[in-house]
């Protein structure tokens, strides 16, 4: 069998290195799809409008679930003890749960929401605190059941109740009184987004798209750069290999980098808590 010379190897490392490149910003782009869709279908409607997908901001005056919940968001995790009161969590599972009320707008307009799918946006720092051991005797109690092959199993979760001031995102109907309807994308098909961060959840996305069209023009703009260097006549000289030794860090680092956005672009009701506890 023939060997292949150094301008075909090179030439085929060239386009393993530009696929994967382009597998990376693929996925970065598919991120950007779906959050771009996201926030078209979440328009400000400071009034309700018959029929038509809006975002607005209101006060939560009823909650069917329990203790009075409008909705919540709960963290499946699996704790597992690394010794001297460690304990280390991994995310199982997100979901959020839509157990009906009501919420009156900015405007008096009282909006009532069924018990249907939704994507439930936890407040950040109120998830940390249910995430927190109350004690390091909790973190004493539970580390040898973190030890075991199975982990130590917890829900930490975080309700949505009656006085707390909430973004809810849907499509808007009237019949007898106006209603809030799935409408937005998510993880099953159409739901209704609520929301208990003070952030606007429109300029989060908007923050986010933004944030994934820069990496992908630094991706591609950092590929073509090594290629025009480690492509530098002549080749195989100096600046050649100074490009092609570029290209191969590239190459090593740019997936851990896209699959750090790809966390830090996960929406609110999927985003990672992970964390630790200790004694």
């Amino acid at each position: 069998m023939p060997e292949l010379s150094r301008e075909v190897m090179a030439a085929l490392a060239l386009a393993v290195f530009w696929i994967h490149v382009l597998l990376i910003a693929g996925a970065a782009w598919l991120d950007l799809r779906d959050l771009i869709g996201l926030r078209r279908a979440l328009r400000p409607s400071a009034t309700p409008v018959e029929g038509a997908l809006g975002l607005a901001r209101g006060v939560v005056r009823r909650g069917d679930g329990p203790g009075q919940t409008l909705a919540r968001n709960v963290v499946e995790q699996i704790g597992r003890g690394k010794g001297e009161g460690l304990i280390l969590f991994n995310d199982a599972a997100h979901r959020s749960e839509v157990f009906g009320g009501e919420v009156e707008l900015d405007d008096g307009t009282r909006i009532e929401i069924g018990a249907v799918a939704g994507v439930v946006w936890p407040d950040r720092d109120a998830r940390d605190r249910a995430a927190a051991p109350s004690s390091s005797d909790q973190v004493a109690e539970v580390e040898g059941q973190a030890r075991r092959a199975k982990g130590f199993r917890r829900e930490v979760e975080v309700r949505v109740g009656v006085g707390q001031r909430v973004w809810v995102g849907g499509r808007f109907t009237q019949a007898k009184g106006w209603r809030l309807e799935p409408g937005v994308a998510g993880s099953e098909g159409e739901a209704v987004l609520i929301s208990a961060s003070e952030l606007d959840p429109r300029q989060w996305l908007g923050r986010r798209c933004w944030l994934i069209v820069g990496f992908i023009l630094a991706d591609l703009a950092i590929a073509a750069g090594c290629t025009v260097l480690a492509l530098w006549p002549p080749l195989f000289d100096w600046v050649s290999m100074i490009g092609a030794g570029a290209a191969l860090g590239f190459f090593l680092g740019v997936q851990p980098l896209g699959v750090s956005l790809n966390e830090g672009v996960r929406t609110p009701d999927r985003a990672y808590l992970r964390g630790s506890w200790s004694r």
